[in-house]
């Protein structure tokens, strides 16, 4: 079916269409449509808010999507050596209190670089219902709404395979693109109230089908000597050996596990299940803007933060209130708890990039993240294919690093270029800084080319 071209402003000034466009792997490219909102990872592209549009009215396209994944893509694009170099540098130390949130935990417990795959998940449900009302409005039947969706999770499912270089059913890719999956063709069959049940109930009911029905070769499993401290944390139905979902894992999972290998991978087989639910509270997120445009935005901002804090309050207790059977919010088993606090934190950082951004009309500031939310899919994959650490390196030097001689008097040695003239601590946060520059660089120079991975 032939499809008529609409000339898109962003992508060029006079209107006509630029030379320059999206990789739309295998859907006809949106943003040639004009449809700024059909991408599964990269979500919905952002846009100028209208300008004639009452100061009332939600803008037609949401720029703090874009920011807000790039807030969240900047934490696995180098922030993490950054704030633990800068600790170094100002006496702290590596493992201090800072630095820790930016490690995940090995098991319960939740940390500020827990939330960083949650979210995203999150802010690609957000997406859906925009990028599901466009293709509506194209006269899209329900059945090709929904071959789209199963295309789109199984590339994105198989540049998981390719991102891992093996065969590990439980990539991050994998699990973003199956849950999402779930999540986005329940919208397209049922209303967002049955979507909200959904969204409480599939967690819960994986919470309790973890706690009654436990591993049952847990005390007899064997352990390889190299993941013996997981005893350390029990054989209970929520232990690393004890729970059902790495009993699945194991016996019917195919491919490699990771990193509990023969016992369990953290990106579980029945963790997708309750990851559908952080799907589903970014489609009913999405389904709330959507809908209330014409909302007063202190309303709609406080509805947001009223929901988010309701969602935090569940979790909690869930995780705490009811004796040996709370499940403890945890990541790798994206546990019940862990699905409703962090759905509650990313509900609240939805709302405030939306009343900075849309809102307040605050976006210079959320220009570099925005530069980076708009190929989030592009920079997630590239850091596993270029060198940008050697880039970085060729670039600034090396830092100097602190030995001792044989008297035991300390010296530097090694060192080169710019990062070699500093303290090994200073330099260490030059080289991290840099190497966040090299990755913003080389998605800004996407950018002014136009040049955006969508799947």
């Amino acid at each position: 079916m032939n499809r008529r071209r609409r000339p898109c402003p962003k992508h060029s000034k006079s209107g006509k269409l630029g030379s320059a466009g999206t990789i739309c792997i295998f859907t006809p490219c949106a943003r040639l449509q004009g449809e700024r909102g059909r991408g599964i990872i990269t979500a919905m592209n952002s846009t100028t808010p209208n300008a004639d549009a009452p100061a009332n009215n939600l803008p037609r396209r949401l720029e703090s999507l874009d920011a807000l994944r790039g807030f969240d893509m900047l934490m696995i694009m180098g922030l993490a050596p950054l704030v633990t170099a800068l600790c170094v540098l100002f006496g702290w130390g590596g493992d201090c209190a800072l630095a820790q949130q930016f490690r995940h935990v090995e098991w319960n417990g939740l940390r500020f670089e827990d939330t960083i795959f949650p979210l995203f998940l999150f802010l690609a449900g957000v997406s859906w219902p925009f990028s599901c009302a466009a293709q509506r409005e194209r006269g899209a039947s329900t059945r090709a709404i929904v071959l789209r969706c199963l295309k789109r999770a199984v590339l994105i499912f198989l540049l998981g395979l390719l991102f891992e270089g093996r065969l590990r059913i439980g990539s991050v890719l994998g699990r973003i693109g199956i849950a999402w999956m779930i999540g986005a063709m329940l919208h397209v069959f049922f209303r967002p109230r049955t979507l909200a049940v959904l969204a409480f109930v599939l967690p819960l009911a994986y919470w309790l089908a973890m706690y009654f029905f436990p591993a049952p070769d847990a005390a007899a499993l064997v352990v390889p000597k190299s993941l013996e401290f997981v005893k350390d944390f029990g054989t209970g139905p929520f232990s690393i050996v004890g729970n059902l979902s790495g009993w699945v894992d194991r016996h019917f999972m195919p491919g490699v596990l990771s990193p509990y290998t023969g016992i369990a991978d953290n990106q579980s087989a029945l963790g997708f299940i309750p990851a559908a639910s952080t799907a589903l509270l970014g489609i009913l997120s999405g389904e709330f803007l959507r809908s209330s445009r014409s909302m007063p935005p202190t309303r709609r901002i406080g509805l947001m933060l009223l929901a988010a804090a309701v969602l935090a309050a569940l979790g909690l207790a869930v995780a705490n209130c009811f004796g040996h059977m709370s499940m403890p919010i945890n990541k790798k088993l994206w546990s019940a708890s862990f699905v409703f606090v962090v759905g509650g934190y990313s509900v609240a950082m939805l709302a405030v990039f939306h009343l900075l951004v849309d809102v307040m009309g605050l976006s210079r500031w959320a220009f570099f993240f925005k530069v980076i939310g708009m190929n989030s899919i592009t920079i997630y994959l590239a850091q596993r294919f270029i060198q940008f650490k050697v880039v970085a390196g060729n670039i600034l030097g090396e830092a100097p690093r602190a030995a001792a001689n044989a008297a035991g008097a300390v010296h530097l040695t090694g060192g080169r270029g710019l990062a070699g003239l500093l303290s090994p601590a200073a330099g260490e946060v030059l080289l991290a800084a840099g190497y966040i520059a090299v990755c913003w660089l080389f998605l800004f120079f996407l950018y002014r080319r136009k040049i955006f991975l969508k799947v």
